[in-house]
């Protein structure tokens, strides 16, 4: 049986990425990171070593996210699968393993012509992944059948999705016009009906333009806790008390800020992508 630490060999090493591939990174449990360099997956070590290249997009990669459970065939002697999602502007999804290179599923609708935007693994059914489309279509798949479960639509001008870690049938779609959109009836079974609009951010302006929402994530550790990365500025926000408990303002000099990770075991640390592509970290 192989392992997460065998040797890998990247078959190509890429040059450098495109905007079209900026929010597409992630940060898998091994420690290793993912991110889309125009077509291609690169998976990459601690030490900024490429340690295996993914090539069947025919489109640039906008989105990727790491499986958080891992497949290992012991019965029929298939071997270890790390598995990594990917998306691309052609709306094709590809489940990889990482581990040997291949492509384990492909994902594609004839008539879904927009890009993808976000995909999720679902926290607790490893077999179902959810993703949304730069139309507003959001889509749960059946990764056994390769079929959908349903799909439905949210504002065309959704930023991207995320599942509530304390009520997963709570799903929360930030849009570019501040609001967010509140799924309150999840089900991977059925489509939801429960869609509501809940809170406003009011886009602000700063010494370098305007300052605008750009994503919304949950603390995996505090409950109630949701980071609203804006394009100056990070708000902590508590849903039970519905107020800003403390927020990051990005210093002037510095370029806008473009991804947020935040660490499950170290929930105090989190790391930000900005826009030129260099990296920092806030405790």
């Amino acid at each position: 049986m192989t392992s997460p630490n065998r040797v890998y060999f990247p078959k190509i090493f890429p040059g450098k990425v495109s905007e079209q591939n900026k929010r597409a990174i992630d940060w898998g449990k091994y420690n290793l990171v993912a991110y889309g360099s125009h077509s291609y997956v690169v998976v990459v070590s601690p030490e900024l070593r490429i340690v295996q290249t993914l090539d069947e997009h025919r489109a640039h990669i906008c989105a990727v996210k790491w499986a958080k459970m891992d497949i290992d065939h012991r019965d029929n002697q298939k071997g270890f699968q790390m598995q990594l999602a990917s998306g691309d502007k052609g709306g094709t999804i590809i489940i990889w393993d990482v581990v040997e290179g291949n492509v384990i599923t492909t994902l594609a609708s004839p008539e879904q012509k927009a890009g993808v935007m976000e995909i999720q693994w679902h926290p607790t059914v490893y077999s179902v992944l959810v993703s949304l489309y730069d139309d507003g279509v959001f889509a749960c798949w059946n990764l056994i059948t390769c079929q959908k479960n349903w799909k439905i639509s949210l504002p065309a001008t959704s930023l991207g999705f995320c599942f509530n870690p304390f009520d997963l049938e709570n799903v929360c779609a930030p849009q570019s016009t501040g609001q967010i959109v509140f799924v309150l009836d999840f089900s991977i079974d059925r489509a939801p009906t429960q869609i509501e609009n809940k809170y406003r951010l009011a886009n602000k302006s700063s010494g370098k333009g305007s300052n605008e929402l750009l994503q919304m994530k949950f603390s995996e550790t505090s409950k109630n806790l949701v980071y609203f990365l804006l394009s100056r500025e990070i708000l902590v926000f508590d849903l039970y008390f519905q107020q800003v408990i403390t927020s990051i303002v990005l210093e002037r000099q510095r370029s806008s800020f473009q991804d947020v990770l935040l660490c499950w075991d170290a929930p105090g640390l989190l790391f930000t992508i900005h826009q030129v592509f260099h990296h920092s970290s806030y405790s």
